[in-house]
């Protein structure tokens, strides 16, 4: 398909709009379709593509003029604006450049900023777990100095069961909600970070061991986890970072909630399939689902279709260099207003 794709976009535009041109001895109508079918091979194409399209169909077409025409002759008023070709190129192109240099800055801008963020947010994270780990040691001696205080002391104000069960229920909470802060931040930087990983991190790894990693860690809301059905039923191995492969799931999960939050409904599914040359991981979620003019944008740099601050465009695109470095793939299915299914290939792995 990609083949044939080419060859019709070669042929319906330079190749033919060149050699109608030549024909019709570059009369007006024919100019300017020529200078509409490169303005639109620059939009749809990268500047290389298009170079190498406009020159291939331009001969092309220039030599079935020669074998089609007894007596050739190139029209003056083709010449005469060549340069407005020209100028389309190198301004498309530059415009091109242009958008693509302004969300590089943007990810450099976010990733800068969050870092600063991050460093900000990790050492009073830090100073909290550690205060709480240091009451949780103690406290335990603590409670027994005041059972002990109490049965000499009546005065000693008395401190009900369910109140001291809250106590320590409450540093709990607190330490699970500094581990679920430092999850968070680390996501967030993995997701802005280029330099993912290195072959150092690559191990043999089992899907349904980073799946439940991901699920036991992720930092869900009250009620969330009840959301969530697992069913790998054919586990299969893979060779990447357990890591990253973890942070793929957060977003992925994270998504999903999203979703099911803003329909008002919906669950979320955790599955696996098996095949020859792929074993797949699937999330699918029956939310909001994604129009399907939306759906080959979703791994796009900067592309979020979440109408909130906390959309930042780099999650699914993070996803899809993962699994690109693994040497498979992410697929996006979905049905608006029914579920939404990401498809995370895996190369059938060989020791």
């Amino acid at each position: 398909f990609p083949h044939y794709c080419y060859f019709v976009w070669l042929y319906g535009l330079p190749f033919f709009h060149t050699f109608m041109m030549l024909k019709t001895n570059a009369s007006e109508a024919y100019l300017f379709d020529s200078l509409m079918a490169l303005f639109i091979m620059i939009i749809v194409f990268d500047w290389r593509n298009v170079l190498v399209m406009y020159f291939l169909g331009t001969c092309i077409g220039v030599i079935a003029y020669l074998l089609t025409t007894a007596e050739p002759q190139w029209p003056m008023a083709y010449i005469e604006r060549l340069h407005t070709f020209v100028l389309v190129f190198v301004g498309g192109t530059l415009t091109g450049y242009t958008a693509k240099s302004i969300d590089k800055e943007k990810l450099h801008s976010m990733l800068s900023l969050s870092a600063n963020i991050a460093h900000e947010m990790r050492t009073p994270l830090t100073g909290i777990r550690f205060n709480v780990l240091g009451i949780k040691k103690f406290l335990p001696v603590l409670l027994k100095a005041y059972e002990v205080a109490r049965q000499h002391d009546d005065s000693i104000t008395r401190i009900k069961d369910n109140q001291l069960q809250s106590l320590n229920d409450a540093l709990q909470r607190i330490e699970n909600e500094v581990t679920q802060a430092t999850t968070v931040i680390d996501m967030i930087l993995a997701n802005l970070r280029n330099d993912h990983s290195n072959n150092t991190d690559y191990e043999i790894q089992t899907i349904s061991t980073c799946v439940n990693e991901a699920l036991s860690r992720y930092p869900f809301s009250a009620n969330e986890p009840k959301l969530v059905t697992v069913n790998i039923r054919q586990d299969f191995n893979f060779y990447g970072p357990k890591l990253l492969m973890i942070y793929v799931l957060f977003n992925l999960i994270k998504n999903a909630l999203y979703a099911i939050h803003a329909a008002n409904k919906g669950s979320i599914e955790i599955k696996t399939m098996t095949g020859n040359k792929y074993n797949t991981l699937i999330i699918r979620d029956t939310a909001l689902g994604i129009p399907s003019e939306k759906i080959h944008k979703v791994f796009n740099d900067m592309y979020t279709s979440k109408h909130t601050s906390s959309g930042t465009g780099v999650g699914l695109s993070f996803c899809k260099r993962v699994m690109t470095g693994l040497g498979g793939s992410i697929e996006c299915h979905s049905e608006l207003g029914e579920y939404s299914e990401f498809h995370l290939l895996f190369p059938v792995y060989s020791a």
